[in-house]
């Protein structure tokens, strides 16, 4: 018998699932009213342009910033559903996966 906070944890995240059984992960589930996101999603379109701002204006890009890209990015396919995920968008993200081993951990220096 679990407690009830692990029963609700287990709901709330754990089940959400795709097709193929494959969790979703989402920042779109911390939303406390789930029946406007629309807050929720601007927020995350705008911290997304904010970061990828900083790394051009910079011309570098550590791991945090492109981890919070990715998170952005993987929270937006999750709800996308097929329409988003259909295109180039996985491909994007996992590029974008694969691009934070490539930065370094937290040094903004280009060379």
């Amino acid at each position: 018998s679990d407690s009830t906070m692990a029963t609700v944890f287990r709901d709330k995240f754990w089940y959400r699932t795709d097709g193929m059984e494959r969790p979703l992960p989402t920042l779109l589930w911390l939303a406390p009213n789930r029946d406007n996101l629309n807050p929720w999603l601007d927020g995350l379109a705008n911290t997304g342009l904010f970061l990828s701002t900083i790394m051009l204006a910079t011309g570098s890009a550590n791991f945090f910033l492109i981890l919070g890209l990715w998170i952005i990015q993987r929270s937006f396919m999750s709800v996308g559903g097929p329409w988003y995920g259909y295109g180039w968008e996985p491909q994007l993200a996992e590029l974008t996966f694969h691009a934070l081993f490539l930065v370094p951990l937290v040094s903004m220096n280009p060379f």
